[in-house]
């Protein structure tokens, strides 16, 4: 099954020239599930699963950033889901970085950067009690989740 969530919040603080300076946070609204089927979404958003209505929100917060490779980080720190935190590397690729032509030159000053950034993660539900009732349900929604996030950021 796949899905994502349609509202959240990411604030990146990126220094290219010393990534340690750098931090990622993201703060995901668990209600805002969707996976293309009203049921089963409103199944995940119950006790059974993600239990929106005691935990509205899912959240990771840097404690450290550091370049593993040309155009490769990782952000570590904890993720937090159902009020349970597990430290966790987050590997974060750089897309791509450039100057452009801002559309709005009298408001924004002309130019500005631009760079984007793919984080890509697997993680087990079980590890934070996520949908561990039902060895059914399990089976049908799948008790690995793959994170996903394409990012693109703008200097302020």
């Amino acid at each position: 099954m796949t899905g994502s969530f349609e509202a959240y919040e990411v604030v990146l603080d990126y220094n290219p020239d010393n990534p340690a300076a750098s931090s990622l946070e993201a703060r995901i609204n668990v209600a805002s599930v969707n996976t293309g089927n009203t049921h089963r979404d409103e199944h995940l958003r119950t006790a059974a699963w993600c239990d929106a209505d005691n935990y509205p929100y899912m959240t990771f917060k840097s404690t450290s950033v550091r370049r593993v490779g040309d155009g490769q980080l990782v952000a570590s720190g904890p993720l937090t889901i159902e009020g349970i935190p597990h430290q966790i590397e987050l590997p974060v690729t750089i897309l791509g970085q450039q100057m452009i032509p801002d559309p709005m030159p009298k408001m924004l000053g002309g130019t500005k950067e631009v760079a984007g950034f793919m984080v890509s993660k697997s993680s087990d539900l079980g590890d934070f009690e996520v949908g561990t009732g039902s060895w059914a349900a399990t089976m049908v929604i799948g008790a690995q989740v793959d994170i996903e996030i394409l990012l693109e950021a703008h200097n302020r």
